[in-house]
């Protein structure tokens, strides 16, 4: 009953309209009901979603009914923009490092190790800065729009045989991307507006390579002190419900020396943007990850 209030769009609209109706956030609309007047509160199985229900749509994000204001006026559901992608992408991998909140969230901050560094891509517009910027007018093979506006994407396929960017391959896990691919439609006019038209990819300055070279070097010792393997991570399992991650234990880590570094390896991992959601900030995380396990005994 928790996941559907993000996963499926009939949960998502009837969350965000108890939002509106009883002046609560996100977390605090849940679907549970009393199980007979008076009695103990307990799911309410009438809000699961239909086996073949209805996809994402307009009316998933804009109110049909809702009202449009200055402030608001494509009438999106939680109040706007800003309150919108705080919903489901709240406690998410990328709104965590864009607002600069791991060690509050689900991640570590190391004692001692400054982390307040000014963010200028944590706008009022959050995510919509970026991702839905429309300057970009390439199409896809289908006459469709390929980057930007209501895709979100930042990089699509175009001509290229694969993805490029750093981390795993989408086609083939066992492998690694190697920087940008020749071919690929990137979203770059919201960089550019900021850094000028030197930018040609999202690898502005070395930024994502230094990060993700950080990150492999991060992993590499981690494994080094687990017997050459990182624990299981079954995002999926029972674990998951209070462990964020459902991560399984180091072999030998009795502080959380290993653990703590671990969290901030998954984090970055999962953001999947390189640094470029907050630089300095995911730069300090690794910095501090890496001297934590270089000084572990």
């Amino acid at each position: 009953m928790n996941c559907t209030k993000c996963h499926y769009p009939q949960g998502f609209i009837a969350a965000t309209n108890r939002m509106a109706a009883e002046g609560i956030g996100f977390k605090q609309a849940e679907f549970k009901k009393p199980l007979f007047p008076g009695g103990p509160v307990f799911f309410d199985f009438d809000m699961l979603p239909e086996p073949d229900g209805k996809s994402i749509a307009c009316v998933a994000c804009h109110d049909p009914h809702g009202r449009a204001t200055k402030e608001n006026p494509t009438a999106l559901r939680a109040g706007g923009v800003s309150g919108l992608c705080g919903t489901c992408h709240q406690d998410k991998w990328q709104n965590i490092l864009l607002e600069g909140t791991a060690g509050a969230v689900s991640s570590y901050e190391y004692p001692g190790s400054s982390y307040r560094f000014a963010n200028p891509h944590n706008t009022a517009g959050k995510c919509v800065l970026c991702h839905m910027d429309t300057a970009e007018e390439a199409l896809d093979a289908q006459g469709n729009r390929a980057v930007g506006g209501h895709t979100m994407r930042m990089r699509s396929l175009g001509t290229a045989e694969a993805l490029g960017g750093y981390g795993l391959r989408s086609d083939n896990p066992a492998l690694m991307r190697g920087g940008e691919a020749a071919g690929n439609i990137l979203n770059l006019a919201p960089c550019r507006r900021c850094h000028g038209g030197a930018v040609e990819t999202f690898n502005y300055r070395g930024l994502q390579e230094e990060i993700f070279g950080l990150w492999m070097e991060l992993g590499n010792l981690l494994r080094e002190q687990n017997s050459g393997y990182l624990p299981g991570y079954r995002p999926g399992d029972k674990c998951a419900t209070c462990h964020r991650g459902g991560t399984l234990p180091f072999e030998n880590d009795p502080k959380l020396i290993l653990e703590n570094a671990y969290s901030n390896y998954k984090l970055i991992g999962s953001d999947r943007s390189w640094g470029i959601h907050n630089p300095r900030y995911v730069r300090q995380l690794l910095l501090d990850s890496i001297a934590s396990l270089k000084n572990f005994r």
